[in-house]
């Protein structure tokens, strides 16, 4: 419900010409103090566009349009009080009670089949019509006791195999799969690609893989970014035995060293040669961003240069040194690779904020011209329409980009900037945001193939080393979708899919081994393997 609350704060809200809330926080009309903190809200979608909220602390549920977070005067009847004029809301504003016309909380709210809102109000449900009548209420006893969970689901829960929200993947030239995933104690398991033997990968206590970036040197040595417990950041080494190993003389790699505010991780890339990128950024909490103090706006696309880049990409030696600080610099980075010739190829996630990404998406008049479009978008991409394909333009406002062996900074007007810009990749968050935002992973392929996540569009894209997009893998398709039915479709519903080549609820991670595409799909808690193959095509044309 991220873009929910993307109103204005402060007992309003502001709609600009095109319909869209274009401030930071949305809260309902009758806010007039700042005392949130003690509001336990619930929502329930609607079946016109609309949604229920509940508010527990002035003892109300509200009616609202989704789109533009307006009120809907539709209640005309307060349980069994005639209103005039209609009102948005059911209850009474601030007065607690236990009858027809006030709530105690309301703790939760529901719609049922007939239309009928069914709120949770204490230890009772009330029922109301669509034009706030009180129909009638039912304590707990009314309702059936909870069945218990079955065992084979209890038992899923506990095996080795069950993966929670699977994030990254890194599979070993032998075949070995790293899936991160945020277990309760393990976030490592390892396996291989047919997905037969599982293990738990031992880390020590009070340490992590943070946002879970890994890679594997020639050797099948494993360097994985480790948050550890009140330090900087770190990248450990592991043998193929799983035991630490040490660069040199170092036990590890230790970011933000002689106090650089850049010590949080954000990618890492082994190269050919054995030396190590990483991308660093600063902490947003304690950190106040160059942009808000050289005169840049923080969020503002338009800034060009090194004062918006928030994150640069690092180079430390095989012995674990630092080489180069900054090879190269940009506004959000996330995950870097480095191809044979040396190329350095980063995910850029704008200064968005997950929360305020859709906003931009979907109006100039939102956030002003100046922002959107882009100048990295074709013409065709920029000319997306804002309300009807907001979910592509939300999609094209991270890109891949390629730098030269030599690095550079991203938009750079004085000749250091990078060779391309691919927009399209989506799931991505911006340089600081290690909470609701996703970070995203670059797949360098054997073939030297770039695959990257298009999260938002139910796909992972391959793209060439000039910038090209080779192809796509993936439709929308739930946890019960089991894949490979031909795209057979309902035979009522012709634009529902039952059964997809490759079904995606959230593609999040990307590995290739020989023949073998790997997906993490993070929502649908799996991941999936399918065959990269092809078939030649001759088309000609029919002259009649």
């Amino acid at each position: 419900m991220v873009g929910l609350f993307a109103g204005v704060g402060g007992g309003g809200y502001a709609i600009d010409p095109d319909g869209f809330p274009h401030a930071w926080r949305w809260r309902a009309p009758w806010y007039v103090r700042q005392q949130t903190y003690k509001t336990k809200s619930r929502i329930a979608a609607g079946t016109d566009g609309d949604f229920y909220l509940t508010d527990n602390y002035h003892h109300v549920v509200g009616r609202f349009r989704a789109k533009d977070m307006t009120p809907v005067d539709s209640f005309t009847h307060n349980g069994g009080t005639k209103l005039d004029p209609p009102r948005c809301y059911l209850g009474e504003m601030g007065k607690a009670g236990d009858n027809a016309g006030h709530f105690t909380g309301p703790d939760d709210v529901a719609l049922d089949d007939e239309g009928n809102l069914c709120v949770l109000d204490g230890d009772e449900v009330k029922v109301y019509d669509a034009a706030g009548r009180f129909v009638r209420k039912a304590g707990k006893d009314a309702f059936p006791a909870a069945s218990p969970v079955p065992k084979a689901v209890t038992d899923a829960e506990k095996a080795p195999r069950a993966l929670v929200f699977p994030h990254f993947l890194k599979v070993r030239a032998d075949g070995t799969l790293f899936i991160m995933h945020e277990g309760r104690d393990v976030r490592v398991i390892e396996s291989d690609v047919d997905g037969k033997t599982f293990k738990p990968f031992k880390q020590p206590w009070a340490c992590n893989p943070y946002h879970g970036y890994s890679d594997f040197d020639a050797q099948g040595n494993w360097y994985v970014a480790m948050g550890v417990y009140k330090k900087p950041q770190q990248v450990w080494k592991y043998a193929p035995d799983d035991t630490r190993a040490k660069f040199a003389d170092r036990d590890a790699i230790s970011l933000g060293e002689e106090n650089d505010p850049f010590r949080l991780n954000k990618g890492l890339c082994v190269a050919t040669t054995g030396d190590v990128y990483v991308v660093t950024q600063t902490n947003k909490w304690s950190t106040k961003p160059p942009a808000q103090t050289g005169g840049a706006v923080f969020g503002d696309l338009s800034a060009r240069g090194a004062e918006v880049s928030q994150t640069r990409v690092d180079v430390y030696g095989p012995d674990g040194t630092l080489k180069t600080k900054g090879i190269v610099r940009s506004v959000g980075i996330n995950d870097v690779a480095v191809d044979r010739e040396g190329n350095i190829y980063v995910i850029d996630g704008t200064m968005w904020h997950g929360a305020q990404m859709a906003g931009v998406a979907v109006g100039r008049a939102a956030y002003g011209k100046k922002h959107w479009p882009f100048p990295y978008l074709t013409p065709e991409q920029a000319a997306l329409d804002p309300k009807t394909q907001a979910n592509k333009r939300y999609s094209l406002l991270s890109r891949l980009v390629k730098f030269s062996p030599e690095g550079g900074i991203l938009d750079d007007t004085e000749g250091r900037g990078q060779l391309w810009s691919y927009a399209g990749v989506s799931g991505v968050s911006p340089w600081n945001c290690d909470a609701e935002c996703p970070a995203a992973q670059i797949c360098l392929d054997p073939d030297e193939r770039l695959w990257v996540p298009d999260s938002f569009l139910y796909c992972v894209k391959a793209v060439d080393r000039a910038g090209n997009e080779m192809l796509r893998v993936g439709k929308y398709g739930n946890e019960d979708c089991r894949g490979g039915g031909g795209d057979r479709r309902h035979p009522q519903l012709k634009d529902v899919v039952i059964d997809p080549e490759v079904p995606l609820s959230y593609p999040k991670g990307i590995a290739v081994h020989d023949d073998d595409l790997l997906i993490s799909d993070m929502y649908a808690h799996r991941v999936l393997r399918c065959r990269l193959e092809y078939t030649d095509r001759r088309e000609i044309a029919l002259v009649p």
